[in-house]
């Protein structure tokens, strides 16, 4: 199934669903996943502590620190802001991860 000018999986999925068993999930985004578009950083981290058990089991990873949806949850803005003003952005949403 190919991107619809709706640009989110959730109904493509569904559709899936109607006569499939959808086993594993891959992507590179969170919207990639379960219901993670156009929500603010805070409620994305919510809902990835809620399915952590997904993670590496249902929900496969394939980062992309490149490119990707993801940046617009950082930004609350178009996309196309200056260099130093997305950079300072991400830097404030950075945290270390201690394996727990």
């Amino acid at each position: 199934m190919v991107r619809t000018a709706e640009g989110s999986k959730d109904r493509r999925r569904a559709t899936v669903a109607e006569q499939h068993d959808i086993l594993l999930l891959c992507g590179d985004n969170l919207g990639d996943f379960a219901g993670f578009d156009d929500r603010t950083v805070e409620d994305r981290n919510a809902m990835t502590d809620e399915l952590r058990g997904q993670f590496g089991r249902r929900f496969i990873v394939f980062p992309n620190t490149f490119v990707g949806d993801w940046q617009s949850a950082l930004y609350r803005a178009p996309t196309r802001q200056p260099g130093e003003t997305r950079e300072q952005q991400r830097r404030k949403h950075l945290r270390p991860w201690h394996g727990k």
